[in-house]
């Protein structure tokens, strides 16, 4: 089962930008006003009350309140969820039957698939239907809901004259690759692993962090996925219509269907957009972070590996002068603290 976050549809405030300040009431503040003995004596117009006169009938009543300003609707919230199997193996001859089933019986209006991987279905569900979508049951399967598992992505360029076909085998092959696919013109592969933490090398080939761009869909025009996989109503790009952009008769108006300003949802400095972006920014960052400090890792590692083999056979002092030789700056503070103790 996959409950997906589906993307919110924007609303529109019809109410005006500004509101005219027009009160019904008005009171005049007059000093010394009770001291003035009538009113003909304080030659005045006596001020509006400011609630309706008390019928002598009721005159305990409470004045009547204005009623209470209407509330927006609130959005759904959508969660992307995955469906798998409990204590047994995914059943991957019988996943779209699953599917289908799990659809059904939670409601196509709450549940949307959105795509099957090795753990299971992914589906895109809304958070006020998972009491009802964790009483699925399939068979004699037993299943369970677990949040999105994280991937790591990585890209490796092809050697010249390498057999592409083989190289996605040998990938697919490994227990801690989710995918593989080929990049234009068979120049590189993206690597989906099954581990948040990508990889620096596999099979003998270098792993670079596949980073994040933004994206745009042309068909609902919210940001995070492509047209082509996009389930939602179409928005019109300049009006936010509930139309497509060919379809659109007043293209003059413009009106961003993600945040309601007066500009298209192509504009790059639409509000939304901009904090689209600077989340882009900062996972890239992370993962930036994250490859270097693999690689300074596997520097190290590497290092000692070809340090303890130029140790193997040697003599005690053959192997300190090594060890002095590769670690300068260690000695220098292992001699100063020798003299310390000397000189206590």
């Amino acid at each position: 089962m996959l409950n997906s976050k589906s993307p919110e549809e924007p609303t529109v405030n019809g109410s005006p930008d500004t509101v005219p300040i027009s009160p019904l009431y008005t009171a005049t503040l007059i000093p010394n006003y009770n001291l003035l003995s009538s009113p003909a004596e304080r030659n005045i117009t006596r001020p509006l009350e400011t609630s309706p006169p008390k019928d002598p009938d009721t005159s305990g009543t409470q004045p009547v309140r204005p009623p209470a300003p209407k509330q927006r609707p609130t959005h759904a919230i959508w969660l992307t969820l995955c469906l798998s199997t409990v204590a047994a193996v995914f059943p991957r001859d019988k996943a779209r039957a699953i599917g289908d089933a799990f659809v059904k019986f939670v409601g196509a209006e709450q549940a949307k698939p959105f795509k099957e991987i090795r753990s299971g279905l992914l589906f895109k569900i809304r958070k006020d239907a998972l009491p009802k979508a964790r009483q699925f049951s399939f068979g004699t399967f037993d299943f369970k809901l677990t949040e999105k598992p994280k991937y790591g992505k990585g890209i490796i360029h092809i050697p010249k004259h390498a057999n592409v076909e083989q190289l996605k085998n040998e990938l697919k092959a490994k227990p801690n690759v989710e995918a593989v696919h080929s990049g234009t013109k068979n120049s590189f592969l993206t690597v989906k692993f099954n581990t948040e933490n990508t990889p620096t090398n596999i099979i003998g080939l270098n792993v670079k962090p596949a980073l994040l761009a933004t994206l745009r869909c042309f068909n609902c025009q919210m940001f995070g996925h492509a047209s082509n996989i996009c389930k939602n109503n179409a928005k019109c790009p300049h009006c936010a219509g509930n139309q497509t952009h060919a379809s659109c008769k007043t293209k003059n108006v413009k009106k961003c269907a993600n945040c309601d300003g007066k500009h298209s949802a192509a504009y790059k400095g639409c509000p939304e957009y901009l904090k689209y972006q600077t989340l882009i920014n900062n996972k890239n960052l992370r993962v930036t972070n994250q490859y270097i400090h693999n690689i300074e890792i596997r520097n190290k590692r590497t290092n000692l590996e070809q340090l303890a083999k130029q140790l193997v056979g040697k003599s005690e002092a053959e192997i300190l002068t090594i060890l002095q030789n590769k670690f300068p700056n260690n000695e220098a503070e292992h001699q100063t603290t020798t003299n310390h103790h000397n000189q206590s």
